[in-house]
């Protein structure tokens, strides 16, 4: 049963980290997968965004060579224009042009680096005519459809920007170059340098909470593993105070009680009175009385500063054996909570010496020392570890360690190669004009 109670809190552990990985993993992935969706539209957006720059660039360069010649003249030859634009085609600065006169609401193309594309007619959106019209260049992706079908062939990322521009004949047209860019490669090529970063950063993040989530496991462990320590410590202690108690009584006043009754049955059948066995009579119950009421005393006795050095001496008083001596210098202040620790740990250590150390002597001394009170358990025993390797070792001492830092205080242990062991725990005194800074101890 001990064991199944000794593995849960383990099992629960475990199971918490678990959860907490599978959370966390969870939540990295989401943060990645969005931080690139974002990284990407924006990335997409500034290559877009040069990529309109770039086009409107090459329209209005390839504007001016236009404007020079008469398009409504259909018999005129454009050698000299084709001699102009094909270096940006060779180039690739563009890939096509077309320049679309205007025929009332419709648009008829007068000109191609293209032939098959000459005299196609279509009609012209009058939103698009009023923003050409203003002086706008205006720049739009390709369309996949049948009148850009020479253009889509090339498989190639394409802008298409539209100026309205006159000839030297008056004519109103529209120039549509057909510019190449790299949106696609720059959005890329950014992903590719920043998507390592954000990937590295996340599994750094993930190495960080994995460690942050181990090392909460360990702690819920150790805290798991100390409560059911102290657990069975506190039902051990019981069982030990049940049995000492049962002793004493036994040991004590039965015994007495089982006598006084047998004198008694004695005396019932005499015809003369046994005074001298009365008294006798009268003086064991006096003592059992007593007895009792100082076990009574004992048990349910009010703690606090008042009563701590009567207390201490009661515990030398009971020790047996090992010989405990008590010595309590005037002047030490506390307050009642501080006075309980203090009792505990005076306790503690006499019980260790008795049970671990098997100690001959033990001196417990309490004085004012640094602004607060020391109480030293000294014995002659055979020695213990650190004050940290006995709190793991010894749930009794591991409580009193807490209860001691609990009130602000400090717990040391000494243990000499020659023997012995000395347990010091200071604890401060009340603040100056704290109401519940006791009189000092006297």
């Amino acid at each position: 049963m001990a064991a199944t109670s000794q593995r849960d809190p383990v099992e629960r552990a475990r199971s918490v980290l678990r959860r907490h990985l599978v959370a966390t993993s969870a939540l990295v992935v989401g943060i990645m997968l969005s931080m690139l969706l974002a990284e990407w539209a924006l990335t997409r957006r500034a290559a877009d965004r040069m990529a309109e720059q770039v086009s409107t660039r090459v329209a209005r360069t390839v504007s001016e060579l236009v404007t020079g010649a008469d398009f409504g003249d259909e018999g005129q030859s454009h050698t000299a224009l084709d001699e102009r634009i094909r270096s940006f085609l060779e180039a690739g600065t563009i890939v096509r042009i077309k320049v679309w006169m205007v025929e009332g609401d419709q648009v008829r193309v007068v000109y191609s680096d293209d032939p098959r594309t000459e005299g196609t007619v279509r009609a012209f959106s009058s939103d698009l005519a009023r923003r050409l019209d203003a002086g706008e260049t205006v720049v739009l992706p390709v369309p996949d459809d049948a009148e850009h079908q020479f253009e889509s062939a090339l498989g190639m990322d394409l802008r298409e920007a539209f100026i309205g521009f006159v000839d030297r004949a008056g004519n109103q047209l529209r120039l549509e170059v057909y510019v190449p860019v790299q949106s696609r490669e720059l959005t890329a090529n950014a992903l590719i340098v920043q998507a390592p970063v954000i990937g590295v950063g996340l599994v750094l993040l993930v190495v960080v909470l994995s460690w942050g989530s181990l090392s909460l496991a360990g702690q819920l462990k150790t805290l798991a593993e100390q409560r059911h320590r102290a657990v069975l410590y506190g039902l051990r202690s019981r069982e030990e105070e049940r049995t000492g108690l049962a002793q004493r009584l036994h040991d004590g006043v039965v015994q007495s009680l089982a006598g006084s009754r047998l004198a008694l049955d004695s005396i019932r059948g005499r015809t003369a009175t046994d005074d001298a066995l009365l008294r006798r009579v009268a003086e064991v119950l006096g003592d059992d009385t007593r007895a009792l009421r100082e076990l009574l005393a004992e048990y349910v006795a009010v703690s606090g500063a008042a009563t701590l050095a009567s207390d201490l001496q009661r515990l030398a008083d009971a020790a047996g054996t090992p010989r405990v001596d008590v010595r309590v210098v005037p002047g030490v202040q506390l307050d009642d909570e501080s006075a309980d620790v203090i009792r505990r740990a005076a306790e503690e250590g006499v019980r260790n010496a008795r049970s671990h150390a098997c100690a001959a002597r033990v001196q417990v001394s309490l004085e004012p020392r640094g602004g607060g009170a020391e109480l030293a358990v000294v014995d002659d025993g055979r020695g213990m570890a650190s004050a940290s390797e006995a709190e793991t070792g010894h749930v009794g001492l591991a409580l009193v360690g807490s209860a001691v830092r609990s009130v602000g205080g400090r717990l040391s242990l000494e243990s000499p190669a020659t023997g012995g062991t000395t347990l010091r725990i200071w604890l401060p005194s009340p603040a100056a004009g704290d109401p519940r800074a006791p009189l000092p101890l006297p």
